[in-house]
Order: structure tokens, then C-alpha cells, then sequence
């Protein structure tokens, strides 16, 4: 059972759980009893059985009604009853309940996740891997000679990508050899969490961008986005070590991933500058 409101999975197996442990908001019919029925409408259209939401005539077995529809055309109230619409729908709600928890709590709510939310987590960073790369694309898309696509949205997006799964494997990897006990769900969970108002922050930069406000406003919050990228991480490391024995200080490995991190962004920030200024610069 995932609560809808913060996010927060637990064991339901027999329905004796109303409120959610965690936040006490009541809690809703899982997501296979709500779409039970609609199962059961798939088995029969899969086996050929008629049904009153296909627009067939009796008798006339898989042929469409004069002036209707073929039964393999979906109408929008089969899209919003299919299985995959369902359970999108379902994430979309639970990830909405998570963020919108996260925004207003992120460092309470990363302490009481676990990896049960990995799902929640990488979420959030392809988000930030999708606006991140916008907000340097968009003034390209205004000038004379707008960037390409690859080289100036796709390839950030992937460095981007690629700086947060080096920043997940160098904490689980720092926390493996402070002794303590670490899982790379785990931490991407907890990370994604703290990314939350980076995420928030991106967003008001992007939208600041394509209703054309000006460099200043979005720029600040580019800023505060990719400053508490490493404030989350900081904090992420602190949390997971502050009872390690280790020798190497939590202070010292949040700095060596932190600094793995920003080369990344550094580079992120050279490819755009070089496509911008037409590859003035080697890279």
C-alpha cells in the first residue's frame, strides 16, 4: 500500500490499515480494486465477447455498427480504463503526494524514506535532467541560428543524467568504505528527495525563460538550483555517515563527490558556452 499523500509504502495485505502511519491521512482503496472491473472488461474483449462499449450490432460478431467505429479504434473512455492509464495515473498521484511533501519538508521527508521510493527519486532527477538542459537551450532558440537539438539540448540531458548516477555511485561507494551499511535505491531515493526544491527552483527558471522576463530572474534561480544540488548532497552524505567510524570525515567525502558532481556541471555549462560562441572551445 502507497499513501497518496506522502508517498510512504507499507504492508496493507488485509485491509486492517485506514490511515497512513506516517502523515494519518485516510487512506484510499488500492489501485486493483478500483480497476478490478476494468480487468475483467479486457479478459472479455480479448476473448471476443460482445460488449455494450464496443460499438457492435447482436448477431454481427467483431463487425462495426453502421456508422460507427472499428473495434480495434480506442475511444477515450477505453484509453482512461486501460491498464497502463491506470497505473499512470496512480504514479502520477503518488509522486504528486511525495513532492508536494518533500517541498515543504526535505530534510524531515528524507529521513523517513527508503528505498521504496527509488521510483520517486529517479523521477525527480529526470525532471531536473529535462529543465536543466531548457533553460540553456531556449536563448538559443530566439537567435539567428539556434543550436541543434544533439548538440544543444541532447547532450547536456545526458550529462546531466550522468552527473547524478556519478554523484549516487561515489556517496554509495564513500559510505561502503566508511562501513556503513548503504543501498544505491536507497541513496537515490534519499537524494531525490533532497532534490526537490532544486526541482521546484529549475522550473520557476525555466518559466521565467519562455515567457521572456529576462536573464536576471531566471538566471537567480539557475543559481539557487544548481547551489542546492550540492547543499542536498552535503546534507545526503551527513545524514548517511554522521555515525561512521571511519577516518575519512563526512565533511571530506561530501567534498570529493561534490566535486565529481560540479566537473560534470562544469561540463555541461563548456558544452553549452562552446555550441553558443560557435566551438570556440576544445572539447
Amino acid at each position: 500500500m502507497i499513501c497518496s499523500k506522502c508517498g510512504h509504502v507499507f504492508e496493507n495485505e488485509q485491509g486492517s490499515i485506514t490511515e497512513c502511519p506516517v502523515c494519518g491521512a485516510a487512506l484510499a482503496p488500492s489501485w486493483n480494486e478500483k480497476t478490478g472491473d476494468t480487468s475483467a472488461r479486457t479478459e472479455s474483449a480479448a476473448t471476443g465477447e460482445s460488449s455494450p462499449e464496443i460499438g457492435t450490432e447482436s448477431g454481427h460478431s467483431g463487425a462495426p455498427a453502421p456508422g460507427g467505429k472499428a473495434s480495434g479504434d480506442l475511444t477515450w473512455k477505453q484509453v482512461k480504463e486501460s491498464q497502463a492509464f491506470q497505473q499512470g495515473a496512480e504514479i502520477s498521484k503518488q509522486y504528486g503526494g511525495f513532492f508536494l511533501n518533500a517541498l515543504l519538508h526535505p530534510l524531515a521527508s528524507s529521513k523517513k524514506i527508503d528505498r521504496a521510493h527509488f521510483l520517486n527519486g529517479i523521477i525527480t532527477m529526470v525532471i531536473i535532467a529535462i529543465l536543466l538542459p531548457l533553460v540553456l537551450y531556449i536563448p538559443s532558440l530566439r537567435s539567428a541560428f539556434p543550436d541543434a537539438f544533439g548538440a544543444g539540448y541532447l547532450r547536456p540531458f545526458i550529462l546531466v543524467v550522468l552527473a547524478f548516477a556519478v554523484a549516487v555511485f561515489a556517496t554509495y561507494g564513500i559510505m561502503r568504505l566508511g562501513k556503513v551499511s548503504a543501498d544505491p535505491r536507497n541513496i537515490t531515493a534519499k537524494l531525490g528527495t533532497l532534490l526537490v526544491p532544486s526541482t521546484a527552483a529549475l522550473l520557476i527558471s525555466v518559466i521565467f525563460q519562455i515567457i521572456g522576463l529576462g536573464i536576471g530572474l531566471s538566471g537567480l534561480f539557475l543559481f539557487i538550483t544548481v547551489l542546492s544540488f550540492f547543499v542536498a548532497i552535503t546534507l545526503l552524505i551527513h545524514q548517511e555517515m554522521s555515525q561512521s567510524t571511519s577516518a575519512l570525515d563526512p565533511l571530506y567525502s561530501s567534498l570529493i563527490v561534490n566535486v565529481l558532481f560540479g566537473y560534470i556541471l562544469y561540463r555541461i555549462v563548456l558544452v553549452s558556452i562552446s555550441y553558443m560562441l560557435g566551438g570556440f572551445f576544445s572539447l
